[in-house]
């Protein structure tokens, strides 16, 4: 199973600065909580370049602000989202100095369900890593498995993530991407 896999998205590095202020214009990186959702439709050049370069369209999008060292072990929302069991994440500040780790936590049951969303979370254990990755460029992640991200700075590390048209998860399925 694919857990991550870097894909093409030609012209986000050349929209990277611009989608970087909008978001800082729509959010206090300061105070805001982890999860800021932002419409996608206010982002008409991304949507443009993400459904010329891989065929599918940006239905939600959300600012991930990581202000700590590390996220929860979770997996993100098992409801809502679409039932979507990955997502396209782009890196905007800061990403080069963290990890996103998958962990094998074997049938453990989770340490809580959020009722809001169904997002799962695990207390922190010696479970093996799966694998890893430090978002750099374009990359669609398994949201539905569970992982972490690890940063190895004090500043603010953001990243947007998108839900899809169609579920991301037939993008790392397929290899001719």
């Amino acid at each position: 199973m694919k857990y991550w896999k870097r894909v093409v998205v030609d012209g986000f590095e050349q929209l990277k600065p611009q989608l970087l202020h909008r978001v800082l214009e729509k959010i206090d990186i300061k105070t805001c909580p982890f999860w800021n959702k932002l419409d996608a439709h206010e982002f008409p050049e991304l949507q443009r370049v993400v459904e010329l370069s891989l065929g599918v369209k940006p239905l939600m999008m959300t600012a991930l602000v990581l202000r700590e060292r590390t996220t929860n072990l979770h997996v993100d929302h098992t409801f809502g989202q679409f039932g979507h069991k990955a997502r396209l994440n782009l890196p905007l500040l800061n990403c080069e100095k963290s990890q996103t780790v998958f962990y094998n936590v074997g049938d453990l049951p989770p340490h809580r369900v959020s009722p809001r969303d169904g997002t799962k979370t695990w207390q922190w254990g010696s479970y093996p890593r799966l694998t890893s990755f430090t978002l750099t460029e374009p990359t669609v992640i398994r949201v539905s498995a569970v992982h972490a991200v690890h940063s190895f700075t004090n500043e603010p590390r953001i990243a947007l993530t998108l839900n899809l048209d169609k579920d991301a998860v037939s993008l790392l399925e397929d290899d001719a991407q």
